[in-house]
């Protein structure tokens, strides 16, 4: 190979390293809405064989929407959280309706290209269609704070993809809090730009490896370059970590987004390290609510998908579902 063309070690690179992966903004349900739940919902405590604390779901109720438009080519299911709090509900109410608006949005896209593909081939393109659908999970909670982690899965038009964010609350307040709150300081920075650094660069040289190079040389220039794309993506500061995502399973998700920008991809980055990398660094009541529920964790079922035809109301209690798929192993 080359290195004066390095094209397709860059595209080999680049896919080896990312993975494919939010400002809320209000918007009002349209007149006509294809259903929405009346009155949000208990979330159900389901049996676990494992010892669960199913106490982190008390006062937090399920609302719930679904659309079916376009003669069922657009499809739509989003479940968000009530609490206690109506500050806390307001912002998450926001956070879904941006979510039904990019999908109604797409709708109409994807509609019109179904229509024109139709008039100019005679048959339907099976492909144009938009399937959205948003879920939640409460990873943690207890009296003072909450964590939410917002699931969604997109496909439009042939293309798909999941991604999660993480929301916290103070419970008595009911303001958003920043991942920096979690922390005595603005130590956990570089804990966290070194621990994501490693695991790139060891995800680096394992995909530089498998690119056939003419040199040694020429395989430690690719190394140079990749580890230099690491270093900016990892820089130690706070617009870096501002997208963390806290499991139930003692984890922590890290989003690295400005690694989009600096490798060209239409992904981000992701890396998942353990709590306990990191939890000497917490505020007392963070690291103790976070190692409580990293030792009693179970997935919690998201809700079956129920297509239904415009203006009928749905209303459906999360209940567990057995064998259900995952997005990250099959399309939604």
């Amino acid at each position: 190979m080359n290195p004066a063309a390095p094209s397709m070690a860059v595209l080999m690179l680049v896919v080896a390293l990312s993975v494919a992966a939010c400002q809320p903004i209000r918007a009002e349900p349209v007149e006509n809405e294809a259903s929405v739940s009346q009155e949000p919902y208990p979330v159900a405590k389901h049996q676990q064989s494992a010892p669960f604390d199913s106490s982190k779901y008390d006062n937090v109720s399920v609302y719930t929407i679904e659309e079916s438009l376009n003669e069922g080519r657009s499809l739509l299911h989003v479940s968000y959280p009530v609490t206690e709090h109506e500050a806390i509900n307001v912002n998450m109410q926001e956070v879904a309706y941006e979510f039904i608006e990019e999908y109604r949005a797409a709708s109409e896209e994807v509609e019109a290209a179904y229509q024109e593909f139709k008039q100019d081939n005679g048959r339907e393109g099976a492909a144009l269609v938009a399937n959205y659908r948003q879920h939640f999970d409460v990873s943690a909670a207890d009296a003072n704070m909450i964590f939410f982690v917002v699931s969604r899965s997109r496909f439009v038009g042939g293309w798909g993809d999941e991604r999660a964010q993480g929301y916290i609350f103070d419970r008595k307040s009911g303001q958003e809090m920043q991942v920096s709150d979690l922390f005595e300081d603005d130590l956990y920075l570089q804990r966290l730009s070194d621990l994501t650094r490693s695991k790139l660069e060891s995800r680096a040289r394992a995909a530089i490896a498998e690119i056939d190079l003419d040199s040694d040389a020429a395989r430690a220039k690719w190394l140079e370059l990749a580890f230099e794309w690491i270093r900016e993506a990892t820089a130690p500061t706070r617009e870096t970590f501002d997208n963390i995502v806290f499991g139930e399973d003692g984890t922590i998700r890290i989003r690295l987004d400005n690694y989009q920008a600096d490798l060209g991809l239409e992904g981000v980055a992701e890396v998942e390290i353990a709590v306990s990398e990191i939890a000497d660094l917490m505020h007392t009541d963070v690291r103790q609510l976070l190692a409580r529920t990293s030792t009693a964790a179970a997935p919690f079922p998201r809700p079956a998908m129920v297509v239904s035809g415009a203006g009928t109301p749905l209303r459906q209690a999360l209940q567990p579902q057995e064998d259900e798929p995952s997005c990250r192993e099959v399309p939604c």
